[in-house]
């Protein structure tokens, strides 16, 4: 998306604010010459332009490589967005974990901000999501999440659970199943693992590297017993 080429009607690319004048931005391109934002294109980013000064690093989009005053026109529009996005997938390929902050409560999750792009996480992705009913307790809370999927207009997220967060009896959590025995399954979730005891397997079917939703129900002597959901 962002390119170092020659850039092309549709490319987005990094410039240099140069400054303002009668409704327009001028951008410095480097070897590429000088672009501007104006017309239409900087009536509709009016509000973003305000804020920008001489010398601010920005990323725009090449609409025409050259309008009628010889200057590369460009575009605000979506940019900020498409970057950030791209930015995004990078960290999905590497599996780096973001900081989200919640701003919404759905019946399947929680919708979050990650800076500027929203993403949801479906309460089957999250480990440590209350009940279903107590979802928006979370509105305005920052959790770590990881991107799971990247489609042209959603992101879908997976809750990241700290290596030193506590767990209590009550919570849910997200595993694997990493066991199977006679006497129960046993369910890795983050650094720990828990056992669900056969009774509460309720004639259930399960198979190795499965994901699991359960409940913890008690911590004794460093063991964890899981119920199911």
């Amino acid at each position: 998306m962002i390119q170092e080429k020659i850039p092309k009607p549709g490319e987005i690319v990094e410039g240099i604010v140069i400054g303002k004048e009668r409704a327009a931005l001028f951008v410095d391109l480097g070897k590429w010459g000088v672009g501007r934002v104006w017309g239409r294109e900087y009536l509709n980013a009016k509000e973003e332009i305000k804020k920008m000064k001489a010398g601010d690093k920005i990323f725009v989009r090449i609409l025409k490589l050259e309008d009628e005053q010889g200057y590369l026109d460009l575009s605000l529009e979506g940019v900020k967005e498409e970057v950030l996005k791209e930015k995004l997938r990078e960290k999905r390929e590497k599996g780096e974990p973001i900081l989200a902050k919640v701003v919404k409560a759905t019946k399947g999750g929680i919708i979050c901000d990650l800076n500027g792009v929203l993403g949801f996480l479906p309460y089957s992705q999250s480990f440590f999501l209350p009940n279903k009913n107590d979802l928006e307790t979370l509105i305005g809370k920052e959790i770590k999440v990881k991107i799971a999927s990247v489609f042209p207009n959603k992101l879908i997220l997976s809750q990241v659970r700290e290596a030193a967060q506590e767990i209590k009896e009550g919570e849910m959590v997200l595993g694997e199943v990493s066991g199977i025995t006679s006497f129960g399954v046993f369910l890795k979730f983050g650094d720990k693992e828990g056992l669900i005891p056969f009774s509460f397997l309720n004639d259930k079917k399960f198979s190795l590297g499965q994901k699991v939703k359960a409940k913890i129900v008690k911590i004794s002597n460093g063991k964890i017993f899981l119920g199911l959901e």
